[in-house]
């Protein structure tokens, strides 16, 4: 996490000028005052990653938390012929579970008993409208009837028994997390904000070498006209 904070240009910009200012320091004012300004900038640095990685830490632990209070809910399953509520990450591949309106289907599974089933999944797929859903079977095969279930859909109408075939990160559901959490790509606004920064951190880079340029010319000049000058005198 730290090392991803450190990744910012600007950042490898501000270590890069308490070096040089450090410096310049020591050759200007000496060990005694010159290390001022350069400790200035590294304390800043110090305050800019502690606080990054403050904040990102407590947004991830706000997002798993949010995601495991997401993920535990409850589900009717029939286990030995009888019917209990259990918590969803107890479902496993091949269990009978029972499903009525206003349930959110716990996992992924496939319909083997329904009464005017219906399922609104919206959150999955962005269809407005809810989902007739019911058995495959050899009287309803010509007209295409969709059986399959997915997590976090919600039961619009009816009622359903399905087996599960898929629970955790092995859903539909679970995988489309997966995926956006490994390409963590950046918004249009910030890929234009890093442009803007970066530009103005490079300008910001040449300004500082032409003034530590600027600044060794001044003192070498200084050094040798001054003792040009002495040894005139003398």
């Amino acid at each position: 996490m730290i090392k991803g904070v450190f990744d910012d240009f600007i950042l490898k910009l501000l270590c890069a000028a308490a070096v040089v200012a450090t410096i310049i320091g020591m050759i200007n004012e000496g060990p005694k005052y010159g290390w001022i300004e350069g400790c200035s900038i590294l304390i800043a640095i110090i305050i800019i990653t502690v606080v990054t990685v403050s904040q990102d830490y407590s947004k991830e632990k706000q997002f798993q938390a949010m995601m495991e209070l997401d993920d535990i809910k409850s589900a009717f399953v029939i286990r030995n012929g009888h019917q209990k509520e259990v918590d969803t990450q107890e479902l496993v591949v091949g269990d009978l579970i029972f499903i009525r309106t206003g349930d959110y289907i716990p996992a992924d599974c496939i319909i083997v008993k329904s009464n005017q089933f219906s399922a609104d999944e919206a959150s999955l797929t962005g269809e407005p409208d809810a989902k007739r859903k019911e058995t495959l079977t050899m009287e309803n095969f010509g007209s295409d009837p969709c059986p399959l279930l997915f997590q976090g859909t919600l039961c619009s109408t009816g009622t359903a028994y399905a087996v599960v075939l898929a629970v955790g990160n092995n859903t539909a559901q679970g995988k489309a997390g997966l995926s956006m959490n490994m390409e963590d790509e950046q918004t249009p606004l910030q890929k234009k904000l890093d442009t803007i920064a970066n530009q103005i951190g490079k300008m910001g880079m040449c300004v500082a070498i032409l003034t530590f340029i600027a600044i060794v010319i001044r003192i070498l000049c200084v050094i040798f006209v001054a003792h040009d000058r002495e040894f005139l005198d003398r």
